[in-house]
């Protein structure tokens, strides 16, 4: 349960922390306001956010490991513009993520070196791409991918 602290936007008693900025929230999750998503929904999104770990936190920034003996499918998604994975620690520089300029989905697939790895981006999107406007071209590809599969 949230301390009341933590539902103002604090660091709660155990290392949780919460969004405290509804802006904040709307630079880091999705890209494009009124052109490629709703701003209606970034309210919604707002009032309705959980908490996030310190730990979970700190492994997304330096704790990701190879997984060398996986040799299964791997598809990575992602928003292209978005600010979380492809915008670095430069997020307090003003503007989107890119993710293909940035090399990411080539240090991701790295990751899987024996993998069969595929990767989507979706334009026009950021880290919340399934709540943007092109969203249903994702949805789209993830099922393809995973119907090619043999799902």
């Amino acid at each position: 349960m949230l301390t009341e602290s933590a539902r103002y936007g604090y660091l709660n008693d155990l290392g949780y922390l919460i969004a405290n900025s509804l802006p904040g929230v709307q630079y880091l999750l999705f890209y494009g306001p009124g052109q490629h998503f709703d701003t209606n929904y970034v309210a919604l999104d707002y009032a309705a956010r959980g908490t996030t770990t310190i730990g979970e936190a700190i492994t997304g920034a330096l704790g990701i490991s190879v997984a060398e003996d996986y040799t299964g499918s791997v598809l990575v998604l992602n928003g292209n513009q978005d600010a979380v994975f492809c915008g670095y620690f430069d997020l307090l520089i003003e503007g989107p993520g890119n993710c293909e300029g940035a090399g990411t989905l080539a240090r991701t697939q790295a990751l899987y070196p024996r993998a069969n790895y595929s990767w989507f981006l979706l334009d026009n999107a950021g880290h919340c791409g399934q709540h943007q406007c092109m969203a249903q071209f994702g949805f789209k590809y993830a099922h393809d991918w995973l119907a090619a599969q043999g799902f």
